[in-house]
């Protein structure tokens, strides 16, 4: 929803901004399936904090390449700062969500 009013001027309606994130969605999931074996391997050797750090900063280049792609900020200027203003906004978001995540990892 923050997508909308971000990139209001854009004209994309609410619709294509669903269809977006629901494709980003979509093949993270599968990106995750396909790590499921590094997953339990890892939870032998006790490295699934740092694999999901490293799957964390993967997932949100991910993010931010196909958000690039999709607002053409190449060739617009004015989208550039509202990416990083959303890249940021998720980022907390999603650390916010996360938080026991990001506690265990740095030891709070």
């Amino acid at each position: 929803l923050y997508l909308y009013f971000i990139f209001r001027y854009k004209k994309y309606n609410l619709f294509e901004y669903i269809t977006l994130n629901l494709f980003i969605a979509t093949e993270v999931l599968l990106f995750l399936l396909l790590l499921v074996p590094v997953w339990l391997i890892g939870r032998h050797f006790e490295v699934n904090h740092y694999l999901r750090f490293i799957f964390g900063l993967g997932f949100m280049s991910y993010l931010i390449i196909v958000r690039y792609q999709f607002f053409e900020v190449k060739q617009d200027r004015k989208a550039l700062p509202r990416l990083i203003i959303e890249s940021v906004a998720f980022l907390l978001i999603f650390f916010g969500f996360s938080w026991r995540t990001v506690t265990e990892f740095f030891g709070f």
